[in-house]
């Protein structure tokens, strides 16, 4: 088989019974194949020994599905191999998936899927390459409550993560140093499209990859630390474990596509996956179990014999001791040429990323000295990482910025700017911040269709900021509350909230209008609470 993908879990009791993970692990197995009951399949007793079935294939048209299993182990080691062949659309190749489900010595047990395609026949013709998604048998396991899931010792959910405040951000950089870990795709949703690509992600890179999402302020957080894993706005990035490589990033544009995880993600992840997860070592520990059980049953045996004056028992003893040990040396065998295939897979594999790295590079230098002759000042720029923090008393350029980046989603008055160049905040880049967030979730708000979410925590979830839509003692103020601008009146009590219980110098404030009619905030004070 030529894998194409490869997961493995640790799996243990959430609730101290290590015993029963092997059983449970074989009940979701059963229940997958079955199709949860809808289908005639191999129950969990059928496991108890090797079988054999032709199931109905999942999509009409597609051929059946065949489906084999084999049992290992001892006592205390044991270990299920499940292997579906399914035939693929062109040509005699084959998709296969191939399970193991495994208990180990110390308690606990394991899972892993591998999914690939076979050529039999030595057949030679051009073969698409299969659709890989991810089995659905992980979506159970990884939801059993009275399971607990890990890759490389992290907790495995199948969801995604939010990190929407700067402390969660901090928890994030430390992760993000650490090189014993998964990949992490680093996602900042500003589309339905993008957070539905999140959840797929999360779902579907189980094992592979870790998803994280973003807002402006912590993606903001991470770009002042590791510059080079900054996420495009709107968009994501892959950020390998090791910080030093080149980490791939993704515009807004290729995240919002449907197709984005299967055609980009999975293939590439799942090809790195196969290298990294190497053997199946839980098989392989089982089968050993299953032949020094064999050889102490056979030592029995002989001995039982021998001491009956059994020439005929010793006999049979003797030639099933011959044929375990045949049979072993085939095990002996097939694994060693299987490390002899990879060996040589990984030689070819290692010949054509060293074509492909001095490819690479002639490209990159190409576009550096373009870049470098003026001639590329056209490429593409994130508009929001050019935002000029606030001046301590002047902050036109800012708001001018915000502005046309928002592309008028967010205005400011002429009393926004005085409030700042009044208020003396300390924290600039922070509230620089702020503001950015801000005009991204006015552009977020207003161009989507729909009913207004529930804002307090429509801005928290999506931008990270606090949103308040009212103020007590600004409401007794008409003077500070309302406003006008562009000769209509507005009320300017809702605002979002920059640093709370701490000096009245630093509790900072952003008060604005919100305008659906003309699909904008209008900004009339920046600075301190007032």
């Amino acid at each position: 088989m030529q894998a194409l993908y490869a997961v493995s879990f640790d799996v243990r009791s959430a609730q101290d019974q290590p015993d029963r993970v092997y059983e449970r692990l074989r009940r979701h197995l059963a229940d997958w194949l079955s199709g949860r009951g809808r289908i005639p399949a191999p129950s969990e007793t059928d496991f108890d020994q090797e079988g054999r079935a032709v199931l109905p294939g999942k999509i009409p048209g597609h051929g059946d599905r065949t489906v084999s299993w084999m049992v290992a182990g001892d006592e205390h080691t044991r270990a299920l191999r499940v292997t579906i062949h399914q035939p693929l659309f062109d040509g005699p190749a084959q998709f296969v998936t191939r399970i193991t489900v495994s208990q180990s010595e110390k308690g606990g047990g394991g899972l892993r899927a591998v999914m690939g395609r076979e050529i039999p026949d030595g057949w030679i013709a051009p073969v698409r390459d299969p659709r890989l998604r991810r089995p659905n048998l992980l979506r159970e396991v990884l939801k059993d409550r009275e399971l607990e899931v890990r890759v490389l010792t992290q907790v495995a959910t199948g969801r995604y993560e939010r990190i929407r405040d700067e402390g969660s951000a901090a928890v994030l950089l430390d992760s993000l140093a650490l090189s014993t870990r998964l990949p992490i795709l680093l996602v900042q949703p500003r589309d339905q499209a993008a957070w539905n690509m999140a959840a797929d992600a999360s779902g579907q890179l189980a094992g592979l990859a870790q998803v994280v999402t973003l807002n402006y302020l912590t993606a903001q957080a991470v770009r002042r630390v590791h510059e080079q894993v900054a996420v495009p706005s709107g968009g994501a990035r892959l950020v390998w474990p090791h910080l030093d490589l080149e980490h791939p990033a993704y515009s807004r544009e290729e995240v919002c596509r449907p197709s984005f995880v299967e055609t980009q993600l999975m293939p590439s992840l799942g090809h790195l996956s196969v290298i990294a997860r190497g053997s199946d070592t839980a098989w392989e520990r089982a089968r050993q179990a299953s032949y020094r059980a064999g050889a102490r049953r056979a030592a029995e045996q002989l001995s039982r014999a021998q001491a009956a004056g059994d020439k005929a028992g010793e006999l049979r003893a003797l030639n099933d001791r011959v044929r375990q040990l045949e049979e072993e040396a085939k095990s002996w065998e097939d694994m060693a040429q299987s490390c002899m295939e990879e060996r040589d897979k990984a030689r070819s594999e290692a010949a054509d990323a060293e074509a492909l790295r001095q490819n690479r590079d002639y490209w990159k230098n190409q576009y550096l000295d373009l870049s470098r002759g003026g001639a590329a000042q056209t490429a593409t720029l994130d508009v929001w990482s050019q935002i000029p923090v606030l001046g301590a008393t002047d902050a036109l350029p800012t708001f001018q910025a915000l502005t046309e980046a928002s592309e008028q989603h967010i205005v400011f008055t002429a009393r926004a700017a005085r409030a700042w160049k009044e208020s003396r905040y300390p924290h600039r880049q922070e509230m620089t911040d702020r503001l950015t967030a801000l005009a991204q979730a006015a552009m977020d708000l207003y161009r989507k269709s729909g009913k207004i979410p529930r804002l307090a925590q429509w801005f928290y979830d999506n931008h990270g900021l606090k949103y308040a839509p009212s103020d007590e003692r600004l409401s007794k103020d008409k003077d500070k509350r309302y406003f006008t601008f562009d000769q209509k009146p507005w009320d300017g009590l809702p605002h979002i909230k920059v640093r709370d219980a701490v000096s009245p110098n630093e509790v900072g404030r952003i008060y604005f209008a919100l305008d659906p009619e003309g699909k904008r905030f209008i900004v009339n004070h920046v600075g301190l609470h007032l």
